[in-house]
């Protein structure tokens, strides 16, 4: 026996399988005897419904039709008079639910061919009408949601993976720098997941590259090279064409944090080089200090593991001028605080307390002031042995791999 009202809860029911099948006819039938936009109340033993529901759960006929993305339905019920605005229990509109339950494909087909590639195209096109349907309905497409760090749809369709979302949302009106509770925009988002795709067609539709955090001044770029860089970035090689985009459409390399720390900074204690030459392409500052007083090269010696990098190491060391490894209170960084590499530190020390050779300082001066962007123009007027000094870097290698050795060695003789 059902624990609710009979006659009520065969209504609901009905309604909740007319709306999901999207039987038009049935919907406009039962909303006479049911107000369009309140709840029907469903229970376990009225109808079947997704296992993440509760026993009994209600919801506003508007927000199931969204739910499972109907557009036959969603239009019934707008004709009728349903509110496209009414919200939920958790502060979301209709509009904020069909980009939460947006398909996550991973893949576009050009001309689906299997039954599954075919499905999930429908399934795809489906969600694009019923967003296209509540865009010309509702009046709020910037419309935050209250209870979720107050990001808006755009935000959501980042968030959800919801590729094809973010141009009928901007073509509608969506605010694209619009920020949330933190202060990240939706590029900031997409950068922080080095989704080129996303970023491509945001900027394309007038993201701000250059909009900072309010709190801790991060910039796009910076999420990026900073998600790029950490462990797992490094370890299952994350592309970096989101980087290379951002820095095309002129984000600024050199921007710098409330801490003072640029996007070389990160690349720098990430110790991945393919991003430090990208950035040092794109005329990052390797010299730039933070508020601390710490260098890049202080942050890459920061990191233990960083020390066998030897070839990132060299290029650090030829391009560091001067050669700064303490902070402003004299602290070195915690790599070479470790005994480990007495013999790096002391290496390292004696090259900064060393006088710079007038060459090498007129080489540093030279690619400061020309930097990647006029080498070429260089090559074309400077002698070729001039050049190739200019732009080579000076190679440390050899005297690094030999440290590196005489540590091994030092640990061999001590095990035995």
């Amino acid at each position: 026996m059902c624990k609710c009202n009979i006659e009520l809860n065969y209504i609901h029911a009905k309604l909740y399988e007319a709306i999901v099948k999207g039987d038009c006819d049935t919907i406009k039938t039962l909303l006479q005897k049911h107000p369009v936009n309140e709840a029907i109340t469903i229970w376990e033993d009225c109808v079947r419904f997704p296992l993440t529901w509760p026993q009994r759960f209600s919801v506003r006929p508007i927000h199931l039709a969204a739910t499972y993305r109907r557009q036959k339905s969603l239009l019934c019920l707008l004709e009728f008079g349903a509110d496209p605005d009414v919200r939920d229990m958790k502060g979301r509109t209709a509009l904020h639910l069909i980009i939460e339950h947006w398909p996550n494909i991973t893949t576009n087909w050009t001309e689906p061919k299997t039954k599954f590639e075919k499905a999930m195209a429908s399934m795809q096109s489906q969600t694009e009408a019923c967003l296209q349907v509540m865009c010309k309905y509702s009046n709020q497409v910037n419309a935050e949601v209250h209870c979720d760090n107050r990001q808006t749809p755009l935000h959501l369709a980042v968030r959800y993976g919801a590729f094809s979302a973010i141009s009928i949302l901007a073509h509608n009106g969506a605010k694209v720098n619009a920020m949330d509770r933190y202060g990240m925009t939706p590029l900031h988002m997409a950068a922080g997941i080095l989704s080129k795709e996303m970023t491509e067609i945001l900027i394309s539709h007038g993201a701000d590259v250059n909009c900072t955090v309010p709190r801790t001044g991060n910039t796009c770029l910076s999420l990026a090279v900073c998600t790029a860089s950490t462990k797992g970035g490094k370890t299952l090689c994350a592309d970096i064409d989101c980087i290379q985009l951002l820095l095309v459409n002129g984000a600024n390399v050199n921007a710098q944090d409330k801490e003072g720390r640029a996007a070389i900074h990160e690349a720098c204690f990430g110790g991945r080089e393919e991003i430090v030459d990208l950035l040092l392409k794109f005329e990052a500052n390797v010299n730039s200090l933070t508020k601390f007083g710490e260098s890049p090269i202080f942050w890459f010696l920061d990191r233990q593991t960083n020390l066998k990098y030897l070839s990132l190491f060299s290029k650090l060391l030829s391009l560091s001028y001067p050669l700064k490894l303490t902070n402003n209170i004299g602290v070195l960084p915690s790599g070479l605080r470790h005994p480990e590499f007495q013999q790096q530190k002391d290496f390292l020390i004696q090259l900064s307390q060393a006088v710079t050779p007038l060459k090498d300082i007129c080489r540093i001066s030279i690619r400061r002031m020309y930097g990647e962007k006029y080498k070429y123009c260089l090559k074309q007027v400077l002698p070729l042995t001039i050049y190739e000094f200019v732009y080579n870097y000076q190679d440390f290698s050899p005297h690094l791999k030999g440290l590196l050795q005489l540590k091994q060695q030092q640990r061999f003789c001590s095990s035995e």
